[in-house]
């Protein structure tokens, strides 16, 4: 984490840990599963993404 407004875990449990220290309206980026939440108030909300777009070689 850092302070841009964005925090990033390795994994979902890493985040359940600590989401509590986070502040309502920062993203939070679980890399293990690559799934973006928002901190709301009393919790957090996951963001819905788009399929997956390769990178080209």
């Amino acid at each position: 984490g850092g302070s841009s407004g964005v925090r990033l875990w390795a994994t979902r449990q890493a985040m359940l840990g600590q989401v509590h220290e986070v502040p309502e309206g920062w993203l939070i980026f679980v890399a293990e599963q690559c799934e973006l939440y928002v901190r709301c108030q009393n919790g957090f909300r996951k963001v819905q993404l788009e399929a997956r777009t390769p990178l080209p070689r």
